[in-house]
């Protein structure tokens, strides 16, 4: 019960940290595409480390202990922790990373973004939770939860 009053309050601020961010940003470029189409072989994606939002509901031990945990992206859909989502249309937008990480106030650098000018492939699933929305770039996926955003890297297949 806990765990889903929690998820509730995340996603409550999550929409109000994307509203606020989407309100004072660059118009972005919408195109829907799959995330994860038919032809593309499934990724596994590990999560590496880990970086707190001033604004989390998660303490950085808890976070933590999500390091080495799988992202599984496949054409049936997204599976990562215990949440899995069986829907994996998508659609994709490009983002200035500035803009983008300030409703979350973070700052590109604390993401390894060392260019805050870069553009971000931000993917809009169908999904709930911690699925919902994730940042795609080249071999690294970041996902945003509880405040806090979890960096994966591909792993070897």
């Amino acid at each position: 019960m806990a765990r889903m009053a929690r998820r509730t309050l995340s996603s409550l601020i999550l929409s109000s940290l994307l509203a606020a961010a989407c309100g004072g940003a660059a118009p972005s470029t919408e195109s829907p595409q799959p995330a994860a189409p038919a032809a593309e072989a499934p990724a596994t994606y590990k999560v590496t480390s880990v970086v707190l939002a001033p604004v989390s509901t998660m303490s950085g031990d808890d976070a933590k202990a999500a390091i080495g945990q799988e992202l599984v992206r496949s054409p049936d859909g997204l599976r990562f922790r215990d949440n899995v989502c069986k829907e994996p249309a998508a659609t994709r937008r490009t983002e200035p990373a500035e803009a983008y990480l300030a409703g979350f106030k973070v700052a590109p650098q604390q993401l390894g973004l060392v260019e805050p000018q870069a553009q971000l492939q931000v993917v809009s699933t169908k999904c709930e939770g911690e699925l919902k929305e994730y940042i795609e770039a080249g071999d690294v996926v970041w996902l945003f939860w509880d405040g806090v955003f979890y960096k994966l890297e591909r792993a070897a297949q």
